[in-house]
């Protein structure tokens, strides 16, 4: 299991707003585009589609909401945990889905 360390609290960052969690492409250098491909901002699983090799995924949630990265299509195999306020460098071939939890 992989566990990304969190910030202090969470800022409007690179175009990911307090409350959201933001994935960025990886093979772009991130803070000369700071545009997120993809923002989630409820809570539950989502299925993420068409993500291969390496992006950066940031969790600009507040009050300890979670985000997990999973390789099932319905939220529930969740071998990776970013925490709120967290950001993660990561490898999402074999992740289906994520699950933003409280």
């Amino acid at each position: 299991m992989t566990t990304a360390t969190p910030p202090a609290q969470a800022i409007s960052l690179l175009g990911c707003s307090p409350g959201n969690v933001c994935i960025y492409r990886g093979d772009l250098y991130i803070f000369a585009y700071p545009i997120p491909g993809d923002i989630y901002y409820t809570y539950g699983f989502r299925r993420i589609y068409n993500k291969i090799g390496n992006y950066y995924v940031k969790n600009n949630q507040t009050g300890g909401a979670s985000v997990k990265l999973c390789t099932d299509l319905n939220g529930a195999v969740c071998p990776t945990t970013i925490p709120a306020g967290g950001e993660l460098y990561v490898n999402l071939t074999p992740i289906n889905s994520i699950n933003l939890v409280k």
